[in-house]
């Protein structure tokens, strides 16, 4: 990413603009449109989004020929970074667009109104969606960066992780607490030198984290397993690798992430700052070699000493993305609430609470678990409003017997290369199920007789990695009998049914690993475990798969849908 781009999205997190809550996903469109901010119309003519020269432009940019993909046009050059902005969201009250503000109640609104018109490329959202996580972590860097001071106490959130590479090398913390950070460097002067190091059983090393010199951070053990780093140390320690050879100090983007890496697990498992520990000061090594400025024999270490007290403090205080749903405006609906009595138990009108929830059709039918928006708080929407999108998979899920001659395959840019193994609610080849109720692809309920029935459908992932299908909120996670590791989540979507909207619900079932926790805000495409085959009475019972099930409660019972019928009606 180039030093201009990051300049605009400081730039821009200083800009006041009509809409807050749509700069994310903006600054997504020009990560995508610009490159990364390194394309020519970017460097040269300060042209993040591609936009072509038109009349309306006079007075915010000016006109300049440029040869794109498809070929040469008139393109607008602007002036400033300043102008830029103001030229884009100029560029939108075109009559092309008209009505845009209509769709501006959330990111996925606005952009899959204006991306279709914007651009004709299909996969145009799915790429914006790609980096809108990325693109919210630079707003957020760049908001940090403008109002607080190193080693001051502030709410820290996760940095971007540009990628998790699983090291074979790792193996149970038995328990342990995390309490201890060991700052390392690499010796190697690659980031991909350390990683195939790391992914090499032989080595028998590991770290948590690198970050490459340019700033980037990859992970490669989980936090929650023990890397093999530092010794003796390893079952309580995060390894934190920084590529550089011998003699080589951090770079600044380096070391800026570095910071906010190691603010964030402060934050996370309540480090203290003197647990915050150079390679040498655990074990008989020269690491972290010079990166610090201090001699490869200098077991003082006066300037890392004087890096960590200048950089953090005892007084780093959670994330808000750590809060549970209740602390961003959102209410978890308990049996015998009503509407009314939430409304008053928040001081506001049972009409102001209606309209915070468009989505509700029938004020007297509410559910236990439904998600209910009590306030709109200022820098809250990012993780209150509805995220998910339609998946429009390039399949039609099958509701018939299948094996392996009939296997159902699809490649998706949100949830990976997937083979469908067990139709919906298939009634052959699993374990025994009493009678069912499921809503089927036409959007009819059906009652299913008691037999050796799938619930819901199996799939395989080719990378392993399970994700989620939409976002939601963790409800439950853990062992749960034949089911094995099973994580539930509240979606963000609703499913109308019969004049009903119902709040929807998913469970990925026989995991080999859980990534996630109860509570935990999980965005639509995120890994929530590892595809595996666990059961009742081991982590084998079963061939690798995932078993997805797709509920909603009607009048307090259970009943299945069929996954691409909701995905269906989101479109």
């Amino acid at each position: 990413m180039s030093k201009l781009f990051k300049q605009l999205v400081k730039t821009y997190a200083d800009t006041r603009i009509e809409f807050p809550l749509l700069k994310g996903i903006t600054v997504a469109q020009w990560l995508l449109e610009s490159g990364r901010g390194t394309s020519a119309l970017a460097t040269e003519h300060l042209n993040f989004g591609g936009l072509k020269w038109r009349s309306e432009m006079v007075g915010f940019a000016t006109p300049v020929d440029y040869k794109a993909s498809d070929g040469w046009d008139k393109y607008c050059k602007f002036s400033s970074l300043e102008n830029f902005i103001k030229g884009y969201w100029h560029f939108l009250d075109r009559s092309p667009y008209q009505g845009w503000r209509d769709h501006a109640a959330s990111p996925e609104n606005f952009i899959g109104f204006i991306g279709p018109i914007y651009a004709g490329d299909r996969n145009y959202l799915a790429k914006i969606f790609n980096v809108f996580t990325e693109a919210k972590q630079l707003l957020a860097d760049a908001n940090h960066g403008n109002h607080h001071h190193p080693g001051t106490g502030e709410p820290v959130t996760k940095p971007f992780i540009k990628a998790f590479i699983e090291s074979p090398n790792h193996s149970s913390r038995a328990g342990a607490d995390i309490d201890t950070i060991v700052v390392h460097y690499t010796t190697a002067g690659t980031f991909a030198s350390t990683r195939n190091h790391f992914l090499n059983p032989a080595s028998r090393v590991s770290a948590h984290y690198i970050i490459d010199k340019n700033g980037d951070i990859y992970q490669m053990v989980k936090d929650s397993d023990k890397a093999w780093h530092a010794t003796h140390a390893n079952r309580t320690s995060i390894g934190i690798e920084h590529v550089a050879k011998v003699g080589e100090k951090l770079t600044s983007s380096q070391e800026k992430s570095s910071i906010h890496l190691i603010k964030w697990l402060m934050s996370e498992y309540k480090i203290p700052k003197e647990n915050i520990k150079a390679h040498k000061q655990i074990s008989s090594t020269s690491c972290p070699g010079n990166i610090f400025g201090d001699g490869l024999d200098d077991r003082n270490l006066p300037s890392f000493k004087a890096w960590v007290a200048k950089n953090f403090s005892d007084n780093v205080t959670p994330s808000p993305g750590k809060l549970t749903p209740s602390g961003i405006g959102i209410y978890i609906v308990k049996p015998g609430d009503t509407l009314s009595a939430i409304a008053t138990r928040h001081n506001i009108s049972l009409d102001a609470l209606l309209a915070l929830n468009p989505s509700i059709q029938n004020p007297d039918f509410i559910l236990p678990g439904q998600r209910i928006t009590v306030a709109r708080v200022e820098g809250d929407d990012d993780l209150i409003v509805t995220t998910s999108r339609p998946l429009n998979l390039p399949i039609t899920i099958a509701e018939y017997q299948l094996d392996p001659s009939n296997y159902q395959f699809f490649s998706h840019p949100l949830l990976g290369e997937i083979t469908v193994t067990g139709g919906y609610m298939e009634p052959k080849g699993h374990s025994f199920k009493p009678e069912l109720k499921a809503i089927f692809l036409d959007g009819k309920l059906q009652t299913l007789a008691p037999d050796y029935r799938n619930i819901g459908i199996d799939y395989v992932v080719s990378d392993r990695k399970a994700k989620a299908w939409y976002g939601g909120t963790v409800t439950r996670r853990g062992r749960e009998g034949g089911y094995g590791r099973r994580v539930h989540l509240q979606l963000d979507v609703t499913y109308e049914f019969e004049g009903n909207r119902y709040q929807v619900y998913q469970a990925f079932a026989h995991l080999q690993s859980i990534w996630v926790s109860v509570g935990q805000i999980i965005g639509q495409g995120e890994q929530i475990g590892v595809m595996g085959g666990s059961g009742a009475n081991s982590d084998n019972d079963y061939p690798p798969h995932v078993d997805l099930s797709t509920y909603i409660f009607v009048g307090g019972t259970l009943v299945q849908i069929n996954p691409q019928a909701l995905d269906r009606q989101l479109a």
